[in-house]
């Protein structure tokens, strides 16, 4: 077992699982996050008009915003400062899974005897090990895949005390002023093959159970670090036949992040329990994190269950399966609702991440806050959330700009330098609807006007829609953004200005 903290608790927040999934006013789940098109509202006679703040999605090409750092960053133009990363064709995997768990005791004479295996056998029962209680019986008795070692908490290393009510959240307050007295530490070692029937993580919760509730002890799991007392242990029980599918949110920790560049950093914590590498995300919105946690939650229980293969698709019905909550609760409308394709490329590491095989899912095409929007916008079919703000002398300079520099750019695109978006303004319907502003990807340009598909959902535009024929006059261009081939991308001013404004977390 690998020994003291990895990390500081205080500067990370888990997303702890337990119970039912803490996913409550599912019906307004677009309330919660920022959505596909978030939109931020411009000069109405009170407040403003719909301002399209993401990046625009592609609605007819493939759109593939490889390492959008001009964007997440604000680098400016110059487009990305890193080379694009290798995609991987399969996730790699640990040799076998492995599981450790420690439970704390006082000191007491039948402690040897307590923990012999055939002692524990014989005390398992379905509510430990269910359906599969005879092949984890047979498991414990087997030397070759299951250790049970005395050590002393010294020697464990528990957190510091000060972290207790952190690390040790679901615990009492008596519980944990207990832990002072509890100078004994059952670890609890299994290993062996994952999937399909995880036997070393059956077994392992099995036995920690059995002597946390006949030990009256305290479970350290170092590998999601947290302090559990028995009950808190006994809902991870796996139960399920041998075969089926096991993992669930409650046996995975997926702590999150914030940045420097202000974007959510995400990551798992015990897929090695189940043969598979842990998970990592990156350059997401803050906003957007609760959501990203289910995605997250339905590729864990894929990479449990034997995929390895990439990229891995999340469906709607995906994520209805791992966490409980019905599709109809997920997304207004679940019948429109688009795969979550996901990629992996080598991850960035950061000091305290598990030193066990990790991996960096990406939405296709690579890593942005814009294209983690959109997988979760298609897959959820989120309504465009929409806030207001004043047509300021910001965002008038940054449209003042965009149009000086517009015939250049235009040249530029011509010539083959990239894609070009353009942001401008939309009627929409009734004498005081004001106009909206979203984006188009330019096909082509005249002297007066640029025109191509709309990119954006409207919101009060309802006589126009995402994927159809739209132009800008050239006169009121607000931003344009210029996405090059090699992934970078420049301009996209107002981008970054409404991103700046916009709440970052909850």
């Amino acid at each position: 077992m690998r020994r003291g903290m990895a990390r500081d608790p205080e500067k990370a927040t888990q997303k702890r699982r337990g119970g039912a999934p803490p996913w409550t006013g599912w019906a307004a789940l677009g309330v919660l996050v920022a959505g596909l098109a978030a939109l931020v509202l411009w000069s109405l006679p009170k407040g403003g008009t719909p301002e399209a703040t993401t990046p625009p999605t592609d609605a007819g090409d493939e759109f593939e915003p490889w390492h959008d750092e001009a964007l997440v960053n604000g680098h400016g133009a110059g487009g990305s400062e890193s080379p694009k990363p290798a995609r991987r064709d399969t996730l790699e995997r640990p040799a076998e899974a492995s599981c450790d768990l420690a439970v704390v005791v006082a000191p007491r004479e039948d402690l040897e005897a307590r923990i012999a295996p055939e002692a524990i056998a014989k005390l398992l029962d379905v509510r430990h090990c269910g359906a599969a209680c005879d092949a984890v019986k047979k498991n414990v008795l087997d030397e070759a895949h299951v250790d049970i070692d005395r050590l002393t908490t010294e020697e464990l290393v528990l957190p510091p005390k000060d972290t207790w009510d952190v690390v040790g959240a679901s615990l009492t307050t008596d519980e944990r002023a207990s832990l002072d007295s509890r100078t004994t530490a059952i670890v609890v070692h299994t290993h062996g093959p994952g999937a399909p029937d995880h036997l070393p993580v059956r077994t392992c919760l099995a036995v920690t159970s059995v002597l946390a509730e006949t030990l009256s002890g305290l479970v350290w799991d170092e590998t999601t670090r947290r302090l559990l007392a028995p009950r808190d242990l006994l809902k991870q029980a796996i139960t399920a036949p041998l075969g089926q599918p096991v993992l669930t949110p409650r046996h995975l920790v997926v702590q999150l992040y914030r940045q420097e560049d202000g974007t959510a950093r995400m990551l798992s914590l015990g897929m090695a329990r189940f043969g598979g590498p842990d998970l990592a995300v990156r350059g997401a919105a803050m906003a957007d994190a609760e959501t990203l946690a289910l995605v997250i939650d339905a590729v864990a229980a894929k990479v449990a269950a034997g995929a390895s293969a990439l990229p891995i698709s999340v469906s709607l019905d995906d994520v209805a399966k791992v966490t409980g909550v019905p599709t109809r609760d997920l997304s207004a409308e679940p019948a429109r609702s688009q795969p979550a394709v996901l990629e992996a490329i080598e991850p960035a590491r950061t000091e305290g991440d598990p030193d066990n095989e990790l991996a960096e899912l990406v939405p296709k095409g690579g890593v942005s806050g814009e294209a983690w929007a959109s997988v979760l916008g298609g897959l959820l079919r989120r309504a465009p959330q929409v806030s207001y703000a004043a047509f300021d002398a910001e965002l008038t300079g940054i449209a003042t700009r965009s149009r000086r520099e517009l015939p250049e750019v235009v040249k530029r695109f011509e010539r083959g330098a990239g894609r070009l978006f353009l942001k401008g303004p939309f009627a929409a319907p009734g004498a005081d609807a004001g106009a909206e502003w979203m984006w188009i990807e330019v096909r082509r340009c005249d002297a007066r006007a640029c025109t191509g598909p709309l990119t954006n959902t409207p919101a009060l535009a309802t006589n126009l829609a995402e994927g159809k024929p739209a132009a800008v006059q050239r006169a009121e261009v607000a931003d344009w953004l210029l996405r090059l081939p090699d992934g970078g991308a420049e301009g996209g001013e107002s981008i970054r200005a409404l991103e700046r404004r916009a709440p970052t977390s909850k």
